[in-house]
């Protein structure tokens, strides 16, 4: 980040990926700690839950995330068919959302 600074280029945000345990405040920690150290806008890019309730996690952090004036864009990860193990926002038959996918529109 120096090196590009030195240089004069001008860095807008920084991109984040979780991809980890459904805990929403090492979560939010893990964010705050990245905006804390650049001072920039941060864009979660992907967000996924590989252990733990999907579910639950998002209706906790999707408000805060709304509410952080500093994160200016998020998704989770991914728009597919969920399949075992993988809690994904479309249902297993393609057909609709799972209910991950209604809670990520919806909290």
């Amino acid at each position: 980040m120096k090196a590009c600074e030195m240089k004069g280029c001008h860095i807008g945000f920084i991109a984040v990926h979780w991809y980890a345990w459904a805990k929403a405040e090492e979560f939010k920690q893990y964010l705050e700690s990245i905006h804390g150290e650049f001072g920039l806008p941060l864009w979660v890019t992907e967000m996924g839950v590989t252990e733990g309730n999907a579910d639950t996690f998002l209706c906790e952090v999707l408000p805060w995330l709304d509410q952080q004036d500093w994160i200016e864009r998020y998704a989770y990860h991914m728009v597919a068919p969920t399949t075992a193990g993988a809690q994904y926002l479309i249902n297993a038959q393609g057909t609709g959302l799972s209910s991950t996918g209604s809670i990520y529109v919806s909290c």
